[in-house]
């Protein structure tokens, strides 16, 4: 009975049962439209957080997607029609030439992420990448072959050409270059530059312009000093090309000219400038040095620092009491206050005596090295010194061949002899004892880290780390190397 009554029916009867009815209706329907609408702003937030540039991900999907048809179709067509191949082959023939394309884009992908042996990252398109281009150029010269029309054979034309340079720019950011970027020489800008229709306004730009106007105006001297007609069109076009070009343009190129003519004049085997490099030839130029024995060279460079270090800590431990050399160690021991006859009792050597004259009339001797990496030194005679101070801080006899000379000195007491540094302005080798920069810290512990055994020449370690101061890298390798060489002996 309820089933079949109308609206009418129900408003008459119950009209507040037809009002909740309508309420209840709207409320789902509200309910359902705003469930919709926030499941499609979720499933959109979530593409766009998994692809944020949402627009360049669908633009590279629909533009792999008409390659792919445009290749796959093209192909099929071709072999059905020109190998008259079964469709089952020929639809195989061009999926596996698609396949093959995708494939190579894929290994280009895991090139591009990967590094080299030396642990730096790859360059380059790796050795997939002839084959993309191959696979490339022959779908697209099989899908334009095989078009039915003209128009048909333009527009998968158009569809490959497009979609494999957006493929390419697609590549070269997952990818790095190999090296500098090529450009073309003649862009329309550059047309424009030439003819004089654009003033060049870029400091590159107008040095290669200067540059073409110099070539051109050398090229019409030349023509102008050969035969005719070449000397008429060349005077011609001298005399036109000299009214346009400036001054400096002009002198450059009677210097190029020149220089060219003087090349052209001493070719001879018997001109001056070739007899002398004949001789040169001659006596044998020297031969290249291989990078197995600049790597041994570097070892022993190497070797030789670390002994120098060594013997110049050990010099530079050397006391001296009483002009009497001893090690530091033993200095320790000997009192403050010694005996005046202590010296002459104990002195073993007859060279060591002291002659009695000296002692009223002592002398100042000075030490002079040449050389940039050789300190100087200066005996002098300090007010207040005591004999525990009195350090004598020589370099190794290998680093320096000293030079000694005597200066007599006004004085009339006796007075003990010190060696006192000059050079304190200039900066202490790392190697020494002294500060290490800070770029030298980072290098050494970037070496540390890239080579925990044996450290190979200062030549392949630049390579591997990319450093470009051989005097900073070479530092830090002897720094890693003396660090080690201590280490298991003072463990």
């Amino acid at each position: 009975m309820l089933a079949g009554m109308q609206i009418d029916e129900w408003w008459e009867r119950s009209p507040w049962l037809v009002v909740v009815g309508a309420a209840a209706t709207a409320l789902i329907a509200v309910v359902a439209v705003a469930l919709t609408v926030r499941l499609v702003v979720k499933a959109v937030r979530s593409v766009r957080g998994a692809a944020p540039n949402l627009k360049l991900a669908v633009g590279q999907a629909l533009v792999q997607a008409g390659v792919t048809w445009a290749v796959v179709t093209g192909t099929y067509e071709f072999c059905t029609k020109v190998f008259k191949l079964p469709d089952w082959e020929a639809g195989a023939f061009a999926v596996f030439l698609e396949a093959a394309t995708w494939v190579t884009v894929g290994m280009i992908y895991d090139h591009g992420k990967g590094k080299d042996k030396d642990g730096k990252p790859n360059v380059g398109f790796g050795p997939a990448g002839p084959f993309f281009w191959l696979f490339s150029v022959l779908g697209g010269i099989l899908a334009v072959i095989a078009g039915a029309t003209f128009g048909a054979m333009i527009g998968r034309a158009v569809i490959v050409v497009f979609g494999a340079c957006l493929w390419y720019l697609a590549l070269l950011r997952v990818t790095r270059r190999s090296g500098a970027p090529s450009r073309f020489r003649w862009t329309p800008r550059a047309l424009l530059i030439a003819i004089g229709a654009i003033a060049p306004a870029d400091q590159d730009v107008r040095d290669e312009h200067q540059e073409w106007q110099i070539r051109r105006m050398a090229r019409a001297m030349r023509w102008a000093n050969g035969r005719w007609p070449w000397s008429w069109l060349g005077q011609r076009a001298l005399t036109g090309r000299a009214e346009q070009a400036q001054e400096v343009v002009i002198e450059a190129a009677r210097r190029r000219y020149a220089v060219a003519h003087v090349v052209v004049s001493s070719v001879q085997p018997d001109s001056e400038v070739m007899r002398r490099i004949i001789e040169d030839v001659k006596r044998g130029p020297m031969a290249p040095v291989s990078n197995e024995l600049r790597t041994e060279l570097d070892e022993i460079r190497m070797d030789a620092r670390q002994v120098t270090t060594k013997l110049r800590a050990q010099v530079d431990q050397m006391r001296t009491i009483g002009g009497i050399r001893m090690p530091a160690h033993i200095a320790a021991h000997i009192p403050d206050q010694i005996p005046a006859d202590w010296v002459d009792r104990f002195r073993t050597s007859p060279a060591d005596q002291a002659p009695e004259g000296d002692l009223d009339q002592p002398r100042t001797t000075v030490d002079q090295q040449v050389g940039p990496d050789q300190t100087s030194e200066v005996d002098q005679t300090p007010d207040q010194a005591g004999p525990r101070d009195e350090v004598h801080a020589r370099t190794s006899p290998a680093d320096q061949a000293p030079a000694s000379g005597s200066v007599p000195a006004a004085r009339t007491t006796t007075a003990r002899r010190t060696t006192v540094r000059v050079d304190q302005v200039r900066p202490v080798s790392p190697a020494a004892g002294g500060p290490v920069p800070p770029r030298v810290e980072a290098m050494v512990q970037a070496l540390r880290e890239a080579y925990p055994g044996d450290i190979p020449g200062r030549r392949t370690v630049m390579d591997r780390m990319s450093w470009t101061s051989a005097g900073d890298a070479q530092t830090a390798i002897n720094l890693v190397r003396a660090e080690r060489t201590k280490t298991p002996k003072e463990s």
